[in-house]
């Protein structure tokens, strides 16, 4: 095997290590004036019996939360597929949902090669440039338990990065992105997650009067942002106000701000459940 041969580093098991506390890897980039690096999660949104047996997520190096990306594609046990299924007008990435019978399901898995991933390395670095994008699957069966595999370098996009990539890896990734369903329907969460962090360099527009404020259980402080979760019919409301500001003004702070789809699995606690 050539000197560009894939290799496991130190740094993709750091990384790793991060991913199983946020339940996604966190992107290892320096944080940029107007991110913030996202390190915990405790939610209040999710079905905890509801357990993924796949989940493919692309985390963007330029994403202004790093690490918060939203799963392309997740299978869950119940025979759900929820994955995404292109873009909208504006470019926004829309999703799709099927429920699938037994059988399918079983098929899904099968063309996935769900078992060829607990013979893999954690982490693969492909490449060996910055900002590039990082893919992570994750797997679960009843006798194996979790495994997730990161590979770093963009399979979409960089002929190289699929070259060095594990075969497996890339084959299971090409069937999750080009993944459809002819009954497949549009899928929203009943909640999005709006993300807020410190931000001081920009003027800001005023926080929604009717949107959750500190002391609310679903809004909920996190080590370096604040989710607060807000019922989809405020989306619009939402994306009004992301058209005509960068930052809002809440409590006397100003915080920058970006928003992601909350998936079925992510169970969360509302910061007031022991009380």
């Amino acid at each position: 095997m050539s000197g560009r041969a894939l290799r496991v580093s130190a740094f993709g098991v750091a990384a790793l290590a991060l991913f199983l506390i946020w339940s996604t890897l966190i992107s290892a980039q320096l944080v940029r004036s107007e991110t913030a690096l996202l390190t915990t999660v405790t939610p209040i949104y999710g079905d905890e019996d509801l357990r993924p047996l796949i989940r493919l997520t692309i985390f963007d190096p330029w994403a202004p939360v790093l690490g918060a990306d939203s799963p392309q594609f997740v299978v869950y046990d119940t025979g759900q597929v929820i994955y995404a299924g292109g873009v909208d007008d504006d470019r926004r990435l829309t999703y799709m949902r099927v429920e699938l019978e037994p059988a399918e399901l079983e098929a899904l898995l099968d063309s996935l090669g769900v078992e060829h991933f607990y013979r893999m390395e954690d982490y693969y670095e492909t490449v060996f440039k910055t900002d590039q994008r990082t893919e992570t699957i994750t797997v679960w069966t009843e006798d194996a338990g979790f495994h997730s595999v990161t590979v770093y370098g963009s399979l979409e996009y960089d002929p190289e990065a699929r070259a060095l990539a594990p075969h497996g890896f890339v084959s299971a990734f090409d069937r999750m992105m080009s993944y459809s369903h002819p009954d497949a329907e549009p899928w929203l969460p009943e909640m999005f997650e709006v993300l807020l962090w410190p931000y001081e360099n920009s003027s800001a527009a005023g926080w929604p009067e009717a949107w959750p404020e500190p002391g609310s259980p679903v809004f909920v402080p996190r080590d370096q942002v604040i989710s607060v979760y807000l019922d989809s019919d405020q989306l619009e409301r939402y994306r009004e106000l992301a058209a005509t500001a960068r930052a809002v003004r809440l409590d006397g702070e100003t915080y920058a701000f970006s928003m992601r789809w909350p998936f079925p699995h992510e169970v969360v606690w509302p910061v007031n459940a022991a009380e």
